[in-house]
This record gives structure tokens, C-alpha cells and sequence, in this order.
């Protein structure tokens, strides 16, 4: 009797092995970052970090959430077009960036950075989220600011100043 259970055990993990798949599954195409970014978007959260740039990833020392006051009562609006091209207002919201200008990613698949560019002068970005088409519903990001020759004599590191922008779809 036991010998009968000890066969039918053997066909019953020999049939589910043998029923496994292992072929890999198709997940189609990957989302287009430059699709998710190509939108418009309204600012509701602004923060600022302190950044110590002379670590090789530039670490975030400390960040608190800046007041509302820092947002207003009318919020900045951004617009991306997938030609690369964005306008907005910066309305009551305390931006330090230009609201028109070019933009372009570091690597359109990839991408760890956004780059701004307004009357000569390109600003990088670097994203702190992915921006996905149909998925991600906010573009978030950090400018770090630096300050030249802003340190103590006896100071090991530079220090900057980051603003983090946290943009929702509109």
C-alpha cells in the first residue's frame, strides 16, 4: 500500500514539473519616459535639502518640507511637449528656475537627470522618480543650488542647497 502512494506522489511531481512553463513572458514595449513627461503639471509639494557634493553621490544631509507659502495660493504650472519644448507660470510659487525654455533628458530611455535650458543657460535636474507615460502621476525632482565659496576655512566638504519640486498632473 505504501509503495502505491510512493508512485502516485512520483507521477504527481513528475506531471506538475513536467506542466511548468519556462518560457518567458512578452511584457511589451516599455513605458516612454518622454511621453510621461509631455503634460502638464501643478506644484504641490516643495522641499529643501542640505547636499554635501564632495561624496561621490552627492548625499542629502538633511531636508524639511518648506510651508505652503513657499507654493501660494496659485500654484507654478509647468507644460513639457514631446518636442522637447515647456512653458509655465510660476504664479505665487517660488521657483528658481526659468518657466520656458528646451528640455532634454540625459538618456531618453533611462533617464536620472533633466536638463533646462532658457537663454543660454542649461540647469540639470535630477529626478528623484521616474516619469512614465500612463503610470507615474508626478514629475519630482531636485535643483541643487550651489554656493560658491560658501564654507568655513576648516570645512571637509562643500556645501549646496537643494529645492526639491514635487509636480502632480493636472
Amino acid at each position: 500500500m505504501k509503495s502505491i502512494y510512493t508512485i502516485i506522489l512520483g507521477l504527481f511531481l513528475t506531471s506538475l514539473i513536467l506542466g511548468c512553463k519556462t518560457e518567458n513572458p512578452d511584457f511589451g514595449e516599455p513605458f516612454s519616459k518622454v511621453e510621461g513627461i509631455a503634460d502638464e503639471w501643478e506644484l504641490i509639494e516643495m522641499y529643501h535639502s542640505g547636499i554635501d557634493v564632495l561624496t561621490s553621490n552627492n548625499t542629502i544631509t538633511n531636508t524639511i518640507q518648506l510651508p505652503a507659502s513657499y507654493i501660494g495660493t496659485v500654484p507654478a504650472t509647468l507644460n513639457f511637449t514631446n518636442e522637447f519644448s515647456y512653458t509655465g507660470s510660476s504664479n505665487d510659487s517660488k521657483l528658481l528656475f526659468p518657466t520656458s525654455g528646451t528640455w532634454a533628458f540625459d538618456d531618453n530611455e533611462f533617464p536620472s537627470k533633466l536638463f533646462l535650458t532658457s537663454g543660454g543657460e542649461t540647469l540639470e535636474l535630477k529626478l528623484l522618480a521616474p516619469v512614465r507615460e500612463n503610470v507615474d502621476p508626478y514629475l519630482h525632482f531636485i535643483y541643487v543650488r550651489p554656493f560658491a565659496g560658501c564654507r568655513p576655512s576648516d570645512a571637509v566638504s562643500t556645501g549646496t542647497v537643494g529645492y526639491e519640486y514635487k509636480f502632480a498632473r493636472k
